[in-house]
């Protein structure tokens, strides 16, 4: 069963070759997830607590507090530092050992006393990349707090989300001055746009292997593949196809090809949460 995608003038097959292998469904507003080792880290929208689940099965196996959370927006996990970093809404970047669970507040420090106002996070090695909450600055920290670079927006950019490249660039979706995702340089230049996608809020990226780019497009219920020139190459998941209720957030976990989704819905006047796990098979 085939659908197919208009790209640019070009109508190319939507082809089927991710797998969803395990959800868990929670009463909440899923604001952060993230892969370590066998594990699965949650967190939810104004709690302090982190839920544990086991990654292939998504059974919760424990939980972590982090007092003083208040309103965690994103969350990753650093595989060379053994840590997770937790976006606390326009406050703080709080920092968690995933060995003891013993938590700090990060950022701001005295290494960087700067207002990091984090909306959301990314890795690259042991570098954390901030996206401000006003969205127009990007902040790139080393694993011990300290400020290594500040590049600034296009103006009027209302960047949601942004992960730095192999060469030094990094990858931005906005919602202002359109809904896009860019390419800049360390000066904050624009070197390329995506093409080939009508996007409706695009929230999250991550790089997979061979530089292509997963795209979380939010309202659309998508989730795209686009390569490192970023041009878009397929449709992933949609919500008609297979059953992507919301969107919001996303884990890649390049050595097991696992994509892990975070998702938030209304029924009626209640929010329901899931969390899903879904297996990318790459294909030329």
């Amino acid at each position: 069963m085939c659908g197919r995608v208009n790209v640019t003038g070009v109508c190319k097959p939507y082809r089927r070759h991710v797998t969803m292998t395990s959800q868990q469904h929670v009463n909440q507003w899923v604001e952060g997830v993230a892969v370590f080792g066998d594990k699965i880290y949650v967190v939810c929208d104004r709690t302090d607590i982190i839920s544990v689940y086991q990654r292939d099965s998504l059974e919760p196996v424990g939980s972590m507090k982090v007092d003083g959370l208040q309103l965690p927006n994103d969350m990753v996990a650093c595989y060379q530092s053994g840590q997770l970093y937790v976006a606390d809404l326009s406050q703080c970047v709080w920092r968690v050992s995933i060995d003891d669970g013993r938590t700090r507040r990060w950022i701001p420090s005295k290494r960087a006393p700067e207002d990091a106002s984090p909306l959301s996070l990314s890795v690259t090695s042991r570098q954390v990349l901030v996206t401000s909450y006003h969205g127009d600055v990007l902040s790139l920290y080393s694993d011990d707090g300290r400020a290594l670079a500040r590049v600034t927006l296009p103006s009027h950019s209302k960047a949601r989300h942004a992960v730095q490249t192999s060469s030094t660039t990094f990858v931005v979706c906005r919602t202002l001055p359109r809904h896009d995702v860019i390419e800049v340089n360390m000066g904050g230049h624009v070197t390329r746009k995506l093409y080939g996608a009508e996007l409706n809020w695009p929230r999250r990226l991550a790089p997979t292997v061979d530089g292509d780019l997963v795209i979380v497009d939010s309202a659309s219920g998508r989730m795209l593949l686009a390569d490192g020139q970023l041009r878009l190459k397929r449709v992933l998941l949609t919500r008609e196809r297979d059953g992507l209720k919301g969107p919001w957030r996303l884990s890649f976990s390049p050595d097991t090809g696992q994509m892990v989704i975070g998702e938030w819905w209304k029924e009626g006047c209640r929010i329901t949460g899931r969390v899903a796990v879904f297996r990318l098979i790459c294909q030329p």
